[in-house]
Formats: structure tokens, sequence, C-alpha cells
């Protein structure tokens, strides 16, 4: 399977391509799990995770690139935010930033 076609939603792929681009994917820092979170909650709460899985997530993260250890982390937070079992974060990204992420090509 094609590495982008892990992810079935565009605003999804986009989000985890933004991640890859601003995140320490090596070792990712406690700040940036929370803005992994914050987008996360986010992409909830409009439904956009739904149709994801949370083995996807890593796959898709070790083939672009992440540690297993960051993978992993990503792929544990997907499952706690969609699962609703995490529902705070501080916030992290601008209002817009779901906004601009759907409209990336």
């Amino acid at each position: 399977m094609s590495k982008n076609k892990l992810i079935k939603n565009s605003i999804v792929l986009n989000s985890l391509i933004f991640l890859t681009e601003k995140l320490n994917i090596g070792l990712l820092h406690p700040n940036d799990e929370e803005k992994i979170i914050d987008l996360f909650l986010r992409l909830h709460f409009l439904g956009k995770l739904k149709d994801e899985n949370s083995e996807n997530i890593y796959l898709w993260a070790i083939n672009n690139n992440w540690s297993d250890n960051s993978a992993q982390k990503l792929k544990d937070i997907f499952k706690g935010v969609n699962d609703g079992n995490i529902k705070i974060s501080k916030k992290h990204w601008d209002d817009n930033i779901l906004n601009i992420l759907e409209k990336k090509q």
C-alpha cells in the first residue's frame, strides 16, 4: 500500500505532513506531543479522524521518516483522542489552522 493511501481523509494527511514539517520527528519533546494533541482534537471535533485507524497513522509516520518511538507516540495520541480518552489540550495553533490545512494540495 502506498504511504499516502494509508490515510483516507485529505485534511488528516495534510495535518500529518504539516506535523512532519514542524516537529522534531526523531525525538518528540513534550511540547511536540501537546501540539499533536491540539491538532488531533480539532480534527476529532469535526469528525475528520473517524475513518482513520491508529495502525495506519503509525505506518504512515514510519514511511515518512518518523523514528519508531515518535511514530508510536503519534499512534498512541491518535488513539487516545479518537477513543475520547484525551479531551483537553493547550492551544498551540492559530484558530484557522484547519482551514489552512484543508486548502493545501
